[in-house]
């Protein structure tokens, strides 16, 4: 592991937006969800900041995989339709690595998905983890709002046993533990969602089931698998990992409340 990496690690109704020489994680607005973000454990709720930059990170060649994510190819995505959607973006460079976890395949048989560019939409993911290099060190890195500046989290440093440095910034947008998730509230998150892409016709028609992780899943140095935990489960792994004395180990993918794939399309843009 490289020193000075950062990992920021997306939850839920978050649609990436991949450029020549960027992304776009788009925040969707949607009643009855938890907006946070930060460190682990320890986030803060979003205040409709609207467009935010990730910034001190090396750019790279990172980018969205069909075989694990939903993805449609578009020329262009109105800014006005992601502002109207939208509570907040963030803006970062191309990472280092893409990373997928808690993948499952779009059943054939009774499609949750269809219309014309339906059939090309094979797979997705839960959760996605950029792994991006520092420009300098972990601590310069900043997450700040674009209208004024203002720097809404700083990096601090972590340090593995073998002297690297790291950081993980955790952003989320789905239902949290007292919040209902029911199948028709998963359809039309991912319905609300597609209309970033007016020329692509995709819709869905049942919800699409919470994939689990899959066994003897390979973390990246530094994180634990806990950290893939939705909103609605994660503080009884995260205290079993803090307390492993207490009993097995659990699936940190499976969500308590409900098991529903909390998510939509993501998009390459223009010529890539």
């Amino acid at each position: 592991m490289a020193d000075n990496v950062f990992y920021v690690c997306f939850h839920g109704l978050i649609p990436l937006l991949e450029f020549s020489d960027k992304y776009v994680a788009v925040l969707v607005q949607m009643d009855g969800h938890q907006q946070v973000y930060g460190h682990w454990l320890g986030e803060q709720s979003f205040n409709n900041d609207g467009a935010l930059a990730l910034t001190n990170l090396n750019s790279n060649d990172g980018t969205l995989n069909s075989a694990t994510d939903l993805v449609v190819n578009v020329p262009s995505v109105d800014p006005q339709i992601i502002a109207n959607l939208s509570f907040a973006t963030i803006t970062m460079p191309k990472p280092r690595q893409l990373l997928s976890f808690c993948t499952g395949q779009v059943g054939q048989d009774q499609p949750p998905l269809q219309g014309t560019d339906a059939a090309s939409l094979s797979a997705y993911s839960a959760t996605h983890v950029f792994v991006f290099d520092c420009t300098n060190q972990v601590t310069d890195v900043v997450l700040q709002r674009q209208s004024d500046g203002a720097a809404m989290f700083t990096g601090r440093i972590m340090t593995l046993p073998d002297g690297t440095t790291f950081d993980v910034l955790h952003v989320y947008n789905e239902p949290g533990i007292d919040d209902d998730f029911d199948g028709q509230h998963a359809i039309d998150e991912f319905n609300k969602a597609m209309q970033l892409y007016p020329t692509r016709n995709v819709t869905a028609v049942a919800p699409l089931p919470f994939p689990a992780q899959a066994p003897n899943t390979v973390m990246p140095s530094g994180l634990l698998l806990q950290e893939l935990a939705c909103l609605s489960n994660r503080e009884k792994p995260a205290f079993q990992a803090l307390l492993p004395a207490r009993g097995a180990q659990l699936n940190a993918a499976v969500p308590v409340d409900g098991s529903h794939f909390c998510g939509s399309v993501n998009g390459k843009v223009g010529a890539l």
